[in-house]
Parts: C-alpha cells; structure tokens; sequence
C-alpha cells in the first residue's frame, strides 16, 4: 500500500498509519534480509579480497559482504519505525484491548514459522542422522526464546536464532515507550521534542555502558562471545530507538502539517544510505581491532542506526526515487518473504558447505546454490505458515 504524501492532514488524531507505510518499507526489508545472508555465504565460503577496477581507482567490494551484519540493524531500525508508528496512532485513538492485540500480533508474526522451523530441523536431523542432534538439549530453551542466557545456548541450533529474543525483548519495552511519547504529544510548543531528545540520549547512556560493562566482563574471549554479549539488551536498544525517533519526528511534523517531499525524500534516502556505506568501510579497515576494545566498539551501531533512521524515514516519505528502487515488485515480493529468508538461508549454508566443499565450489556457486535453495524455502515458509496466521490476525 502506497501513500501519498502531501494527503496528510493537519491534527495529531487524523495522521494515519498509512501516511507512513511505503511498499518500499517492505522493500528494504528484502535489502536488510540478502545483507546478512551474503555476509553468511561469504564467512561459509571463505572471506576474501574482491576488488572492482573503475579507471584508475580499485574499489574494494568485499567490505560490503564481510560487513553484511548491517542488514541485523536495519531490522530492528525497521521495526521500530513501524511499530512505533502503529502503536502511536493506537493511543491516539485508544480502543480495548489495545496492548492484548498487540502482543498477538507479535506473537503471530514471529514465533510460528519459528516454532515450525525448530520442528523441521529436529525431524531432518533425526532423519539423517537417524539419532537426536547433540543440540536437542537447547530446545526446551529455544520453543520460550530463553536460549540468551548462554551464548553456547544461543548459537546452538540455528545462527541467527540470537537475534530473536533481542527484538522481542524490543516489542516489550516499546508500549511502555510509546506511552511516554504519547503522553509527551498532548503538550505544547518545543516540550515533546525535548522529552523526544531525552528519551534517546537515555537511551544511548544506557546502551553504551552496557557494552563497556559487557565488553569489559568478556575482554580476551573470542569475537563471536564479544559479538554476543555486547548485542544483548540493552545492548542493541540504541539501534531499535533510532527507528522509534524517527517515527515519532514524522508523526509530529505530519501533526504539524509539515509534509515531505519527493526531494527531500530522496535526499534523506541517498543520505542515510551513504551513511551507512561510510560506517561499513570504516569498520572494514578498523576490523583487526574492532571488536577487542576499539572505542567504536561501543558508538559504531549507534552512529550506523541513526544514518539507517535517515533511509527509513526517507523511504516512508515515498519520493519517485526510493519508489523505484524499493517499490518494485521483485523488492517486495522478496521484502515480504524476508522473515523466512532470514530464518532459513543459515541451515541450508551449513548443509551446503560441505558439498560445495567437496566440489572446490566458489564463491559464485555459493551465491547460485544458497540464494536459489533459500528463496525456495523462505517462500514455503512465508505461504504455508507466515501469511495464513497473518491473515487470521486480520481476521479477529
């Protein structure tokens, strides 16, 4: 669903969630989703140097894959963009049962392709193997999202399975910020942007002394236990409330009558975008140091997620742009199996290493086999669990 821009009426009751949903939205979730499954294909294939000529200039391309890690943080950027946004009008225009829809709708959108995953990966395992995996043990943890407490526990069975009780533990908080946010619309003059302002600063001391105080308690450990215990909350709150402030900076603008345009959609797009190529290549050639104590260890993902902000919101504001290149129908096709494409492109990696392995396979063989197996599976996923629970919830 589209939305034009300039349609956006004055009054904080009348701005409408859909003043703020672009297809494109959808779009970038396909772009969030192939950046952590490249960045996966080349740490299973084997990390290397891949170098474009253009003239004189030879531009490194492998920053791209090997930071792909980024897509994580447009995630959660995402989903507190839209969250925010939904639960915002919401309290505007509070009904019963508000914080109980809620919740069923997090939980119908998350944990039954989820849960369904965690089945069939058991049943493979036990068919192959024709025993219990060694890993079955993680399961009772897994089926409530508790595998955080340990790190053995969370990168036991699936890869990326460590980022899920992070975002849901993100749909927690939320009404309990939104709350204070809505309370904060209701005042007048420059006051809601000064409570805007301290929200997010409260929410950057806090994530940036948690991952001083984590990293601090795991220095000598190896990256991945660094990467784990520095990412957990509030440890990556700072990247999910960068979405929430731009929710609520749109919001409060289109209140005012403030409505943005197709230029200044494109330039917030181009921007936000150039910025977080600008914080790949910086964490590209500080990589030897990064996660063992480099002070961007603990403002890296702050700065990232505020440029990935800028993106969202100009995406949200639908210029011609962002429309073409995020609206198209193969983006969002892939945008809306994206949630599955996350889940599944890991699991498939690890059974295909070994074959491709086998075979002296390069990279460009990884790319074909994982990308084809994973969009094949995502869309199993999505059409035969994702969309008949999504639909219910529209439904009820």
């Amino acid at each position: 669903m589209s939305a034009d821009p300039a349609a956006a009426p004055a009054g904080l009751g009348a701005v409408e969630v859909r003043d703020f949903y672009q297809e494109g939205l959808t779009g970038l979730r396909a772009l969030a989703a192939t950046w952590v499954m490249l960045f996966h294909i080349i740490g299973f294939a084997g990390p290397r140097a891949i170098l474009l000529d253009v003239g004189p200039v030879q531009l490194k391309i492998h920053p791209l894959l090997t930071c792909g890690w980024v897509g994580v943080d447009l995630f959660f950027v995402l989903s507190g963009f839209l969250l925010t946004t939904h639960l915002m009008q919401s309290m505007a225009n509070p009904a019963p049962g508000l914080h109980r829809r809620y919740f069923l709708a997090r939980i119908r959108r998350v944990l039954p392709a989820y849960w369904a995953q965690l089945a069939i990966l058991v049943l493979v395992a036990v068919v192959v193997a024709g025993s219990l995996p060694s890993w079955i043990g993680y399961v009772p943890l897994h089926v409530p999202m508790l595998h955080f407490v340990s790190e053995k526990a969370s990168w036991a069975i699936n890869g990326v399975y460590w980022t899920l009780p992070i975002e849901f533990g993100f749909y927690l908080c939320l009404p309990f910020i939104v709350r204070l946010l809505a309370r904060a619309e209701r005042r007048p003059g420059a006051s809601r942007w000064v409570t805007l302002a301290i929200v997010y600063a409260a929410a950057l001391a806090l994530t940036w002394s948690y991952r001083y105080l984590a990293y601090h308690a795991f220095a000598g450990a190896d990256s991945n236990t660094i990467v784990w215990a520095v990412s957990q909350l509030p440890g990556s709150f700072d990247v999910f409330m960068a979405g929430v402030v731009a929710a609520a900076w749109m919001r409060w603008r289109r209140a005012a009558g403030v409505t943005g345009t197709a230029r200044q959609s494109t330039i917030l797009a181009i921007a936000g975008l150039a910025g977080v190529l600008v914080m790949i290549y910086y964490a590209d050639r500080i990589y030897l140091t990064f996660w063992h104590g480099h002070p961007a260890l603990f403002v890296w993902h702050s700065i990232n997620s505020a440029f990935a902000a800028l993106l969202v919101a100009g995406i949200a504001m639908g210029g011609g742009l962002t429309r073409f290149v995020f609206e198209n129908r193969l983006a969002v096709w892939l945008g809306t199996i994206s949630y599955s494409t996350y889940l599944w492109h890991y699991p498939i990696l690890q059974w295909l290493k070994p074959h491709l392995d086998k075979a002296s396979a390069g990279l460009g063989i990884y790319l074909a086999a994982t990308i084809t197996l994973t969009t094949l599976a995502a869309a199993a996923s999505y059409y035969g669990i994702e969309r008949p629970f999504l639909r219910r919830r529209r439904t009820t």
